[in-house]
């Protein structure tokens, strides 16, 4: 861990651009999302227009200091200023485009499509076999444009929720897929295998050949497609004698399935984070560098958060204050994955910083006077770039849950500042 630290700070750049200003339409995301489509040129969802309006930037701009931004966004066509919340809102919005059918580079692993198995909620890469010419350069673009993000995440701990697997983290730490991963993501490899087992184990030869003789030298990739073994393979049926071979073949096809797709993130990372040191990474702790903690720990929330304002009655609001508590009550009463919506709801992140270190602004619970003569018809308001709240003295626990759950499902957009930066956004096209 200290190596690694030092060799992050020893390579960090404190002379890059400060300033850089990207200009985003979430209407042209929208769009496309709207219409079920793919973009194979990179140009219409944010992620695309991030990417190509960073195409130019030096190889040092993403090396940046713990904590800080790599650039300014500007969201078209909505009243927005980017304080910080518009930063946090594209790494979510984009994380979120990686994981759907949005970009051509991720699909959803076989379990998730069967809905059988563990892990459905894992995405893994996307085969680039057959991709003509142009796509193929587009989405290897892609793979290490998301390299450097992941590189940004670690440097600034700005991080991205990817549901990724071992099959997709391993081979970035030089680390070898087996067979037990790729089960974890495709159930039905296990059970040819096993079937394959139980076959041979109770029958004698002939009739293994007999059970087998419909069975081919072909195998069924992540994303669906059936490839053949070996040339010819879907003409070669699993026999007794040739049982072994197609185990190997199987085995090292499904092993390495997304090599080729991981050495291109591999070398959009390797310009961002000293690539020599990620060997001595776990899988697990390079998934941990990049996405942070899913768990919400709410005691490192608690002592990160500044109390402001007084309440209804004039009295300075504390931990003791009635409604205060019953915030931390009702946090700790719903799950995790609500967790993670209310902290998006006032900070525009799903994850929480490893560390007290990693938080550059306490999050505020401040006193909400508006809704000071009749609090349980007001919902929570947040300030997004500030991460700040505004609570209303709500009666009851209950109350405060079902106000909190409207207001994280349906106020998730930024789109409410009043500045001059906000209205000449708001007039961009």
């Amino acid at each position: 861990e200290k190596l690694w630290s030092e060799g992050l700070k020893s390579s960090q750049c404190t002379t890059a651009a400060k300033y850089t200003n990207v200009f985003i339409s979430s209407f042209l995301a929208a769009n496309i999302k709207e219409q079920k489509g793919v973009d194979w040129s990179g140009t219409q969802t944010q992620f695309g227009q991030l990417m190509n309006q960073l195409k130019s930037v030096p190889f040092n701009f993403y090396r940046r200091t713990p904590n800080s931004r790599a650039f300014y966004v500007t969201y078209k066509g909505i009243f927005s200023q980017d304080a910080g919340g518009c930063y946090r809102q594209i790494f979510e919005d984009i994380t979120g485009e990686i994981q759907s059918t949005m970009l051509p580079i991720f699909v959803k692993c076989p379990n998730a499509r069967m809905q059988t198995g563990e892990n459905e909620e894992i995405w893994v890469p996307r085969s680039m076999q057959g991709l003509a010419s142009k796509d193929r350069q587009s989405v290897t673009r892609m793979y290490e444009f998301l390299g450097k993000l992941m590189g940004l995440a670690i440097r600034t701990t700005m991080y991205m929720a990817l549901n990724f697997s071992a099959v997709t983290w391993k081979p970035l730490v030089s680390e070898k897929v087996t067979l037990v991963d790729v089960e974890g993501i495709d159930s039905l490899v296990r059970k040819e295998i096993k079937r394959m087992d139980k076959i041979q184990n109770q029958t004698t030869k002939e009739e293994f050949d007999k059970e087998m003789q419909t069975v081919k030298f072909e195998a069924c990739l992540s994303d669906g497609k059936v490839v053949e073994l070996i040339p010819g393979g879907s003409h070669v049926s699993i026999q007794w004698n040739n049982r072994e071979r197609y185990i190997k073949a199987l085995t090292k096809i499904r092993t390495t399935e997304f090599d080729e797709q991981c050495s291109f993130m591999l070398r959009g990372l390797a310009t961002v984070v000293p690539y020599q040191l990620l060997t001595l990474f776990k899988w697990t702790e390079l998934r941990d560098q990049v996405c942070g903690s899913v768990s919400i720990d709410l005691e490192l929330l608690k002592s990160n958060t500044f109390l402001a304002g007084f309440d209804r009655k004039s009295r300075k609001i504390t931990q003791k204050t009635p409604h205060i508590r019953r915030f931390w009550k009702m946090m700790e009463r719903m799950t995790n994955e609500e967790r993670s919506q209310v902290l998006f709801f006032v900070w525009g992140r799903t994850r929480l910083p490893a560390n007290k270190a990693g938080f550059e602004q306490k999050f505020t619970i401040q006193a909400c006077p508006k809704s000071f003569k009749n609090p349980d018809k007001y919902l929570p308001i947040a300030h997004t770039c500030f991460f700040q709240m505004e609570l209303p003295e709500y009666s009851n626990v209950d109350v405060m849950y079902e106000k909190f759950m409207k207001a994280v499902t349906f106020c998730r957009d930024i789109d409410g500042d009043n500045t001059q930066a906000a209205r000449n956004a708001a007039a961009m096209r």
